[in-house]
Parts: structure tokens; sequence; C-alpha cells
């Protein structure tokens, strides 16, 4: 059972809990039989966490009474004055903490831990503020903000003994309950609840619980970093990566690249805390089994700690709002609204099946060969450029992690910085260590959206005589591979000291190698990686072109200690080393189809035995969305 939602090397699964019955409306319409039998459900299907939402409108439902100046005179609960004693100060329904405390006895009895979304105060696009604060903003209104810190404190108070609660989230996506808040009014919000849980309860994380946060910005990773103990990330495909089928592999690296992210730039663990199909008119129900399948092998390989489900039971027949408004929040459970189970569910059996099965309990992180710097302004586009960063660099056999073009530089062979935007993408005193890096052998790759770098001659060896707007889609020849790419300028180079490896169809340099010092940096005048995000098809398309043949290229300069290789850019492969000597590799088939190919394993090392799929004389078979995990081991010489 689990114990930490920040252990390495282990994953825990779960979903997000509205009870089967009521869903938002289970506190009024309270059944603990229904509860009961909905938790002895999940713990069927293995699930270990819950994240559960006491509604804020609910567990606080004061009401303000006005005199006839429109001023507020007392806050009571109904028509009832608020009592003297702990729960009557902070305007806390009793009745609502007495139904909290049952479902805390029924997680106990069947082995679920909770994560409690303190302020789910938005939920599936609604706001759910008491009464008595409808119409204040909930982030920067000292009112509000008063009657939050008094919940707060009480709940946390009141449950910091229960034994399954294991964290306290700060609430459902509270980024969304206010869209003005400036990034001062973000901070100070979350300073303030997460210093009033942890004075509550100083033994359990805080948790972030926020929907997507950006580098730049109000809601900034970096402050949530700062001020929480765990990140979170809510990697919906329909918003992120939605131009592809879901089953394929920008949509299945989608919430891998989020938590690579969130923990690059911010330095704290972070989970998969919500993602879904969001619908069946994005997915079958098989199909989304297969997804899931997908993306568990994804956050066990890539050490995402925990993947939570939305949500536990399908919602779509419930007749309120928010459900009446929109289908954000309908059909999307781990269970049908007749109780039958899902495929995702049972795909979730199948793999802790399959981890209960395996020699070792942890597992090692992954071999990492490169640093993709994010640079500055690139806005909320990052994790599109991310994602399609990380795309290109997996079919290029390589694996990489991410940090912030203002964070102190990361050590590494290899330095990607993608679609560079703006004039400001990397201050001079960052800049600087990493041209040090380059200076002493390390490669560095740039790609130009429409920025301006200092340096640019003596840095890529090109000497540009003028640049221009150009709206068409230019071919670049790669060699003999033709590349269509997109890019806001076209470079007219008046001198090329570096090598010409790629150039346009009239023959102008676009992709260039250029020494400096003992190292190499290599330029794309182009934003590849944007161009990527916004092309169909462009990695799942059996005639896709070979865009990851630029990254090969760069990564060709540097000895990288990858121990194997499939010939197969729908595979993709990582590696894990244990204190043995020995290594366990995952060979994940990002396709919507069955994948062939060969693993190539480095001198020196043998495959010892495989735990899960199929090899043969080093021919991998992967069904869609499956994986093969195996270990090789050095070769010993008689």
């Amino acid at each position: 059972m689990i114990n930490s939602l920040t252990e390495n090397g282990k994953i825990y699964t779960g979903v997000n809990y509205w009870a089967s019955h009521a869903a938002i409306n289970m506190w009024t319409e309270w059944d603990a039989d229904i509860v009961e039998s909905d938790f002895k459900k999940l713990a069927e299907a293995r699930v270990e966490v819950l994240r559960v939402f006491p509604l804020w409108s609910v567990f606080q439902p004061i009401k303000a009474h006005y005199v006839n100046d429109k001023t507020v005179y007392e806050y009571r609960l109904g028509e009832e004055p608020l009592t003297d004693d702990d729960a009557g100060i902070a305007g806390i329904s009793v009745a609502a903490m007495e139904r909290f405390q049952i479902m805390t006895e029924l997680a106990m009895k069947y082995g679920l831990k909770l994560i409690v979304a303190l302020l789910t105060g938005f939920m599936s696009s609604r706001l759910f503020l008491p009464e008595a604060l409808e119409g204040g903003n909930a982030i920067n209104d000292p009112n509000v903000i008063r009657w939050e810190v008094r919940y707060v404190d009480y709940f946390v108070k009141r449950f910091k003994d229960c034994d399954s609660i294991i964290a306290w989230d700060l609430g459902n996506e509270c980024n969304l309950m206010s869209r003005d808040s400036t990034r001062d009014q973000a901070y100070a919000w979350t300073a303030l609840i997460s210093n009033t849980i942890r004075a509550a309860d100083p033994t359990r994380p805080v948790v972030s619980g926020m929907a997507m946060v950006y580098p730049e910005g109000s809601w900034t990773i970096q402050d949530q970093a700062e001020l929480t103990d765990i990140l979170t990330t809510h990697p919906y495909h329909i918003f992120q990566a939605s131009i592809d089928p879901i089953n394929t592999i920008r949509p299945l690296l989608h919430p891998v690249v989020s938590v690579l992210v969130h923990e690059g730039l911010g330095g704290k663990p972070c989970f998969i805390e919500e993602v879904g199909a969001i619908g069946y008119m994005n997915v079958s129900e098989n199909v989304e089994g297969d997804y899931m399948r997908g993306l568990l092998f994804n956050a066990w390989a890539y050490n995402n700690r925990g993947l939570l489900w939305w949500c536990a039971f399908d919602q779509g027949h419930m007749s309120y709002t928010p459900y009446d408004w929109n289908t954000i929040g309908s059909d999307y459970g781990y269970y049908r609204a007749d109780g039958t189970m899902k495929p995702v569910a049972e795909e979730a059996i199948k793999f802790d099946d399959l981890l209960n099965t395996l020699p070792f309990d942890t597992l090692p992180p992954r071999i990492v060969d490169a640093v993709c710097i994010i640079p500055r302004g690139l806005d909320n586009s990052v994790y599109r450029i991310a994602i399609n960063t990380f795309a290109l660099a997996k079919q290029a056999n390589i694996d990489i992690e991410f940090q912030y073009a203002e964070q102190p530089l990361k050590e590494s062979k290899i330095y990607i910085m993608p679609s560079i935007k703006g004039y400001r993408s990397m201050s001079r005193h960052r800049l600087m260590p990493l041209l040090e890096k380059i200076k002493s052998g390390a490669v560095l790759y740039l790609s130009l959206d429409d920025c301006l770098l200092r340096w640019f001659p003596e840095l890529t060896g090109m000497t540009v005589a003028t640049r221009e707007r150009y709206a068409e889609t230019d071919t670049i020849m790669l060699g003999d591979i033709k590349l269509p790419i997109k890019g806001p300028f076209r470079y007219e180079v008046e001198k090329v000291t570096g090598e010409v490896l790629a150039v346009d169809q009239d023959g102008r340099p676009v992709f260039v190698c250029n020494n400096y010092g003992k190292g190499k940096i290599y330029c794309l005048t182009a934003p590849l990686e944007r161009y990527l995000s916004e092309k169909c098809g462009a990695f799942h398309y059996e005639n896709a072109a070979p865009y990851y043949e630029i990254y090969r290229k760069f990564v060709s300069e540097v000895r990288t200690n990858r121990i194997a290789y499939a010939d197969n850019p729908q595979i993709g492969l990582t590696e894990h080393e244990f204190q043995d000597g020995s290594c366990v590799i995952i060979a994940i088939n990002y396709s919507a189809k069955p994948q062939n190919a060969v693993l190539k394993v480095s001198q020196g090392w043998k495959i010892s035995e495989c735990f899960y799929g199929s090899i043969d004389n080093f021919k991998l078979y992967i069904r869609q969305n499956d994986a093969v995990v195996l270990r090789v081991v050095k070769k010993v010489d008689l």
C-alpha cells in the first residue's frame, strides 16, 4: 500500500472521486451505503489513491445578512447565527464534516488513501463559492480570503489525525477560480493557503492541484514549486495535443512531458493528478483502454510517480449544472453508470499485475542524454513545443530533461533550445555558462522562430545579409531527405564559415554546424518544433517526413551512454541501470498499430531475460500502445 506520493521508481494509480449516484451533489444527497459500494468497486480495480472534493459551498455554507445600506451586518448559517465554537467561527457545516468523517473511515476499511482538494470552489467549469462570497474574487478579495483561511484551518485541524488522508491539495484547479489575478496576488494567495495548511498539520505534504501553469504569467511553475511540496499536472489531450488521435505518440507523451517540465523548472516532485480521454467523440472505450495502457508504461518509465484518472464514475446522466451546461466532466469514468467496469480500469489492473510479478520493486531513473533549455517568451505554447521536442528526441534515440533559460545550467553533453522567440530568450549571464560548456566540448542545437540572438555570426557560423518575412512553406534538403517546413523569416546569408547540412529549395543555407571551441553549435533557421506542433500527422502518418533526422545530426556528435536502439521511430526506449550493473530496458510502442523492430544492443551486452512482452532473437513485436520490458547484462568473457 502506498505511503508516499513522492517515492522514486514506483507508481501509484487512482481516480478523482465523486460518488456514483450524485457527483457534485454527493454531500447534500449523502448516501454512505453508495459510497461504500463505490469504494469496494474501486479497491477491486486496484485503485490506491482517491482525490476527493469537499465542495466549498456545502462545507462552509455561510450566508451574508445585510442592512438597508447594503452592508453586511453579520454572517449566518442560513437563518441561524454562527455558534461560538471553532466550527461556528469558521462558518462550517458540522453535518458535512461528519459525512466526510464517514468517508475517511470507509477509505480506511478498503485500503484507499485520500488526497483532499480543500478549496473545491471550481469544478467542471462551474464556481462553487459559499453564498455569502458569491461575486467575490477567490484569489484577491480580502474578505473571501479571510473565510478561506478559516475554512482551511478548521478542516485540516479537524482531520489531521485521520490515517487515510495522505496529502492536502490546495483545491481543485484554484487558478481557474479567478481569471484576472496578477502574479503577485497568485503568489500571496498560494503562500497564505499553503502556510495555513502547514501550521495546522506539519506532517503531510501540500499538493499544488492547479490546472496547467507555465514558466511565465500569473500562475507559474516556479512559484507553485516554491510554495508547495508536490506539483501536479492535468494534461488533457483535448486541450494540448488534440491534432492527433489520442493513441499516437504526441498525446501519449503529453502527460510525461508535462511532468518533466514541471519537475525540471520547479525542482519539486510532480505527478499526473488528472488525465482522461474526455469523451467518446475522441475515442472508443476500447481505444481508451489502449491509451491508458500506454500512459501507464510511460508514467512508470519516466518516474511520473502517480496517475489519477478523471474520473471514478460516469456523470453524463446527471441533469444539474455543470453537467447540464457542458460535457467536461461527463461519461469519463472507470465505471459506467450501471456500475460495470470499462477497459480503462481493466488495463490498470493488468498493469498492477505486471508490477507485482517483477523481481524488483523500484525502477532506477532513466538514462538522460540531453537538456532542453526552454527559452523565455514561449508563453502558452511551451507544452506543445516541449512535446514535439521530446518526440523528436525519442525518435533520435535520446532522452531529455528540461530546464528554464533563467535557471542555473544543468550538466549535459547536449543542449537543445527549441523554437526561440523574441528578444529576451536568455539573459547574457545565463548564456555565458552555456557557451563555456560548448567551448569545453558540448553540443548546442538552436532552432529559430521570430527571435534576435546576440553574437549570431560568431555562434552559428552564418553572416546574415538580410532577412525578410515569409509566409510560404519551404522545403529543406537534408542530404536526399526532403522536409517541408515553415518559419517566419527567410535569411539571405552572405558568408558561411560552418558546415552547411541543409539548404532550402533555392539553395539558401538553413541548417549549419559551427565549430565553437571544442564543441559545436547547430543552428536551424526555422522553428521546427513549433511548426510540427501545428502540423497534423507529423509523427504518426505512415508517410510522415523523418524530421527526427535533424536531431540525429547533432546527436551523432556525442557519444551517449545508450545501450540499445530500436530501428523503428514509433518505438521509444528508456534505459534504467541497476547497482549490479544490469540494465532494464522499456520499449514502448507509441503507435495505434502493432509494430515490429530490431533491437540493436551495444557490443558487450546481451539480453538476459524478458519480463513482459515478446522478443525473439532481438526482434521486437509490440501491440498498439504496449511495451516490452527486458533486462540486459554485460557479457562475461570466458
